[in-house]
């Protein structure tokens, strides 16, 4: 089992003195290749890139992003990276339904043969959101090609008594065209509201449903550091990573 640790806020891990027992990835948002770079001078760690925007830009890419935007991920071609295809973020709710939701992705075409044109040469992880295929495509943060897809399976983040039919829905959707699956969430994202597991029990729990997948995604690395029993929590994450595909 492949296990790769996402870490959006790379800032808050001294990385020189991370020491980790099992195989594991570390996929670092950044902003530029350059700073992803500063990262490799770790030799003990394995390290991938998670390009990011500035927020004002929309942090994540999908087919509003705009090709200037869309470009920024050239500097990475070579590099294993990750995609992730998102709404852009929006300072609220309305203003995020107004300008995308109803709006055509108008530049979907050019982000599609971006990612073609990059998977030429790099190894290339396609995050997608937990959302049935038309709407997707229709709404411009769909991809398929040859690239690993990931799917985010987070079952907190409509709360945690929510959390049985938001697993119940997800479980139409883990195993389709998905090679990878995310787990979480460990800790709040880039929102700092999000919600997150109360224990270690409802991420094994969680765990327990990614027979099938040969690759598993955590959120997030620096989410778990800050538990008191992190050590705990590593200790799962080992156990999982000797399972057999």
């Amino acid at each position: 089992m492949k296990i790769i640790l996402w870490s959006e806020f790379p800032e808050q891990v001294d990385f020189k003195k991370l020491k980790l027992n099992f195989p594991v990835i570390i996929y670092v948002a950044v902003r530029s290749k350059k700073e992803f770079l500063r990262y490799k001078k770790y030799k003990h760690l394995k390290f991938g890139a998670w390009p990011v925007l500035d927020k004002k830009d929309g942090y994540w890419f999908s087919g509003y992003t705009s090709p200037k935007n869309i470009d920024h991920l050239d500097q990475f071609e070579g590099l294993d990276f990750k995609i992730d295809l998102e709404y852009p973020l929006a300072k609220s709710k309305y203003k995020f339904l107004v300008n995308y939701l109803f709006k055509r992705p108008k530049h979907y075409k050019y982000l599609k043969n971006k990612i073609d044109k990059l998977s030429e040469k790099s190894n290339i992880l396609i995050n997608e959101m937990p959302l049935p295929k038309f709407l997707l495509k229709s709404t411009g943060v769909y991809y398929k090609g040859k690239v690993t897809k990931n799917i985010m399976f987070y079952s907190t983040i409509y709360g945690l008594w929510l959390r049985p039919l938001t697993k119940f829905y997800y479980g139409f959707l883990l195993k389709t065209e998905y090679q990878s699956c995310s787990i979480g969430l460990i800790g709040p994202g880039i929102f700092k509201t999000e919600n997150f597991y109360e224990n270690i029990n409802q991420f094994k729990e969680d765990l327990g449903l990614t027979e099938g997948f040969d690759q598993i995604c955590i959120y997030s690395l620096e989410s778990i550091l800050k538990r008191k029993d992190k050590e705990k929590w590593f200790k799962v994450l080992k156990e999982i990573s000797q399972r057999k595909v």
